[in-house]
């Protein structure tokens, strides 16, 4: 049993994920989308906000840090947005790299599973607590109510 739990430890374990991590997360052509999509999502804004500063154009440095103010306000999905328009940009740009494609697809595979198996989870019932109630035995030594 712990040697059950401790195989995440072992570096027949972690070794084979780091390297299946690092080789897709490394993949020029996602680096060159996610680029892309962080320049559409947050890129602009630093540039922005640079050339307004140096041009002395107030109305470009306020956007820009307008824009970069909303971007560091906690809980905003811009991470998420430069996802998905990095992928989407890999099918578009890239559409023969099966490899990262099918990786991608595996992964959303995954999450999806994931999250059907949460939504039936909720939609189920919740198991009474406690211990489950005793059937009453009948006692040998009365008749049935029907015969009296």
């Amino acid at each position: 049993m712990l040697e059950k739990c401790r195989c995440w430890l072992k570096k027949e374990y972690w070794l084979p994920r780091l390297k299946r991590a690092l080789a897709f997360c490394l993949n020029p052509r996602l680096l060159l989308c996610l680029g892309i999509g962080w320049f559409l999502t947050n890129g602009w804004a630093y540039v922005a906000a640079a050339l307004g500063t140096a041009l002395h154009l107030p109305w470009l440095a306020g956007a820009g840090g307008a824009w970069l103010a909303i971007l560091w306000i906690p809980f905003t999905p811009e991470k998420i947005v430069t996802v998905a328009i990095a992928m989407f940009l890999l099918k578009l740009l890239f559409p023969n790299d099966t490899k990262t494609l099918a990786v991608l697809r595996e992964l959303r595979s995954k999450i999806r599973e994931k999250a059907s198996a949460k939504k039936t989870a909720a939609q189920t019932p919740p198991t009474p607590q406690g211990p489950a109630p005793k059937a009453e035995t009948p006692d040998p030594d009365t008749p049935p109510a029907d015969t009296l």
